[in-house]
């Protein structure tokens, strides 16, 4: 009967460290990963905003080259005439 009595109060014991321990070290690292997460985030739509903004700069330097090159064929005319 005396070693339920010890192993019921080693339990009790382990509970609250382990209920310490848990409130010391595991909640801080959760709080930690919840902000890294959130970074994460923020950087993956920041990446997406600089992608479309790079797609909008190559369509129109594809615009910019395609006068370019009808303004040369139109100088290239004039200077024949």
């Amino acid at each position: 009967m005396e070693w339920i009595q010890t192993a019921a109060s080693a339990t009790v014991v382990m509970s609250f460290i382990a209920g310490v321990v848990s409130k010391m070290a595991i909640s801080p690292l959760i709080t930690v990963m919840k902000n890294l997460q959130t970074s994460v985030d923020k950087l993956s739509e920041d990446i997406k905003e600089e992608r479309e903004r790079r797609v909008d700069v190559e369509k129109r330097l594809i615009e910019v080259e395609a006068r370019g090159k009808s303004n040369t064929h139109r100088l290239n005319k004039l200077e024949k005439e």
